[in-house]
């Protein structure tokens, strides 16, 4: 099917890689609100200028909590060790199914490696709880069907 090796070094760098991009957006975005918010200037109609500030501080204070979700995301990433072989689906594991393929690491989404696709998933989400310390062989239900697990690394 594919070659497994260095397949979850990959993988923890794409979804990092994808998070990086997030933050580096995020910034943009703040630099941007900042810069907008220097450059606003106190008009006759000061009702006006008190209302666009408070818009920017809550815009700010959005894209700050949308920097502190990513920097968790970020988190079980750099924990996984890349060179450890796993034998039950949990953190750092990779899970083929006879559904769909997944990395347990963080809610990243679609990322694909060589040309096959993954769905990186939180340890909390609800399809890795569906077969969270499950083995090769072993089956799982989730929204109603039922899925085998083909491989684990």
């Amino acid at each position: 099917m594919m070659n497994l090796a260095g397949l979850k070094e990959k993988l923890v760098d794409n979804c990092v890689g994808v998070l990086e991009d997030k933050l580096h957006a995020l910034d943009k975005e703040l630099a941007l609100l900042q810069k907008s918010a220097n450059e606003e200037t106190k008009s006759n109609a000061g009702d006006k200028y008190e209302t666009g500030r408070a818009m920017v501080m809550l815009e700010k204070e959005k894209l700050v909590k949308q920097k502190e979700q990513v920097f968790l995301q970020l988190k079980p990433l750099k924990s996984i060790d890349a060179s450890k072989e796993l034998r039950k689906v949990g953190l750092g594991a990779i899970v083929i199914t006879s559904g769909s393929n997944y990395f347990i690491s963080s809610g990243v989404g679609p990322v694909d490696v060589d040309e096959v696709s993954f769905l990186a998933v939180s340890a909390m989400a609800p399809i890795t709880q569906a077969m969270l310390d499950k083995e090769e062989g072993h089956t799982f239900s989730f929204n109603g069907n039922e899925f085998k697990i083909n491989k684990i690394c």
